[in-house]
């Protein structure tokens, strides 16, 4: 099982059972380790949005080459909007209604951009992604 679903899977029955999105904003280092250990990619600017039938990751053109040879994630070329801007149009498109976000790690000013620009329930799940980093699997401890 991917690491995506089994985060999603942990959010779920830990934190709250109606989340059906769940968003990693790494802006410039944020929350990169997170972004690494979800993805793959290893860029220092990207937001993940995580859901059961698909994955997807928002980057700009800085990281676009890298983003596509790192992950197997969709691709969301961010350009001419804001971020704020491109992640609430993908989260539309996507009919998110309850999304998980690290709270520790996305500043105010993105977070009430957001909140601005789309009618979605917005749940902190910082401990499920430290609860889930925090068990190693066979896999992890041999690499």
């Amino acid at each position: 099982m991917k690491r995506s679903q089994q985060l999603l899977n942990l959010v779920r029955s830990s934190i709250n059972p109606d989340v059906d999105t769940i968003m990693i904003w790494n802006y410039e280092n944020s929350s990169r380790a997170n972004t690494i250990y979800l993805s793959g990619f290893r860029g220092s600017f990207s937001v993940l949005i995580l859901r059961d039938d698909s994955c997807y990751i928002v980057t700009d053109s800085r990281y676009f080459e890298q983003a596509e040879s790192e992950t197997d994630f969709v691709l969301v070329r961010h350009a001419n909007n804001t971020l704020a801007d491109t992640v609430s149009n993908l989260l539309e498109r996507l009919s998110a209604k309850v999304v998980g976000f690290e709270a520790q790690r996305l500043d105010c000013k993105s977070y009430s951009d957001l909140t601005e620009k789309i009618n979605v329930k917005f749940v902190p799940i910082d401990s499920a992604i430290h609860q889930l980093r925090s068990v190693k699997t066979q896999e992890e401890i041999e690499s």
